[in-house]
C-alpha cells in the first residue's frame, strides 16, 4: 500500500492520518472541502480517479450529533450520500475503502461488550446516518474496511477544537467547577491509535467490521477527572450531571463497551486513557 486518499483531511482524524502516513513514507493525496464535495457523485468520481489510490480512509462526516438531530436533510446527504459516492468511486478504480464509523451505532443496552457482530440499533440520527454509510459500503464499495470508534482525543495543532478533551482543558482552565455527565460510558480513543489500527488493517489486507476503541472503559466524568490530573488541574472542578438533565436534541446510549478480541488477533493494542492522555501532553508540549 503506497498512495492512500484521506477524505476529510482539514478534520481532527483526516489531520492525523495525513501526518501519520506520511511519516510512514506513503504517498498520501488530501481531500477537503472546498476541493472535494462529497456529496457531488460527478466530482467525487473525477477526484478518486485522477488520484489512482490504493485506499481510500472516508473520514468525512458531519459529527455533531445535536446539529445532525435537527438538520437532518443536510446529514443524510454527507454522511449516508456522500459515502456512497465514495464507495461508488472506489470500486470504480479498485481501491480499498476504509470507512470511519462509530460506536453511537449501538443503543448502550447491551450487558457486556459489542461485538463486531452485533446488529446496529441507532438512537438518534446521526448514529442511523452513520449504520446506513456501514451499509452503502458493504453494498456498494468491494473491498472495504469499517471501523468503529468513539470519544476520539489527541493533538494535531493549535487549530484543534472539537474534541471532548480539549472541551475538557477549556472548561478546567477557567479555574471553576462545572459539570459532566457521570452515566455515559464508553472507551476513549487516542487519534494516534486509531490511525495506527487502521495502518495495519491496510498492512493485513483486511477486511469486514472492526472495533477500534480505546483499551479503558469509563464515564465522561471520570476521563475529565483523568484529564485534570494529567494536565496540572484539579479533578475536584469536575461535578457530576445526568443525562437526562441536558435535555439535548438527540438521546445518547449510555452504555458502550466494545470487544478487542478481533483486532487483537491483528497484534492491534489501544492505549488505556492515562497513556493517551499523557501522550497527548507530549505532542502539545513538543
Amino acid at each position: 500500500m503506497h498512495r492512500i486518499l484521506v477524505t476529510g483531511a482539514k478534520g481532527f482524524l483526516g489531520k492525523k492520518a495525513c501526518t501519520v502516513f506520511k511519516a510512514k513514507g506513503l504517498e498520501v493525496v488530501e481531500a477537503d472541502l472546498p476541493e472535494l464535495d462529497v456529496t457531488r457523485e460527478d466530482r467525487v468520481r473525477e477526484f478518486v480517479a485522477a488520484a489512482r489510490p490504493e485506499a481510500v480512509i472516508h473520514a468525512a462526516a458531519l459529527t455533531d450529533v445535536d446539529g445532525c438531530e435537527t438538520a437532518r436533510k443536510r446529514a443524510f446527504k454527507v454522511n449516508v450520500v456522500g459515502t456512497q459516492n465514495v464507495a461508488r468511486a472506489c470500486r470504480a478504480v479498485g481501491a480499498k475503502m476504509v470507512f470511519i464509523s462509530t460506536d453511537f451505532v449501538f443503543d448502550g443496552k447491551k450487558r457486556g461488550a459489542y461485538t463486531e457482530a452485533d446488529v446496529p440499533r441507532p438512537l438518534n440520527y446521526y448514529a442511523q446516518t452513520k449504520a446506513e454509510g456501514e451499509e452503502a459500503v458493504k453494498r456498494l464499495a468491494g473491498d472495504w474496511v469499517i471501523v468503529r470508534t468513539g470519544v476520539l482525543y489527541g493533538f494535531n495543532d493549535a487549530g484543534d477544537k472539537t474534541t471532548f478533551a480539549h472541551w475538557a482543558l477549556k472548561k478546567l482552565g477557567e479555574g471553576r467547577e462545572f459539570r459532566v455527565v457521570d452515566d455515559q460510558f464508553a472507551q476513549p480513543t487516542l487519534v494516534d491509535d486509531l490511525v495506527e489500527g487502521i495502518h495495519r488493517l491496510l498492512e493485513e489486507n483486511a477486511a469486514g467490521v472492526f472495533n477500534l476503541t480505546g483499551s479503558e472503559y469509563l464515564s465522561r466524568l471520570a476521563f475529565v477527572k483523568k484529564v485534570a490530573s494529567v494536565f496540572g488541574f484539579k479533578p475536584g472542578q469536575a461535578k457530576p450531571l445526568k443525562t437526562a438533565e441536558l435535555k439535548q436534541a438527540a438521546l445518547r446510549p449510555l452504555k458502550l463497551r466494545t470487544s478487542h478480541a478481533k483486532i487483537r488477533k491483528l497484534g492491534i493494542r489501544m492505549s488505556s486513557v492515562l497513556q493517551g492522555l499523557k501522550e497527548m501532553r507530549r505532542q502539545m508540549n513538543a
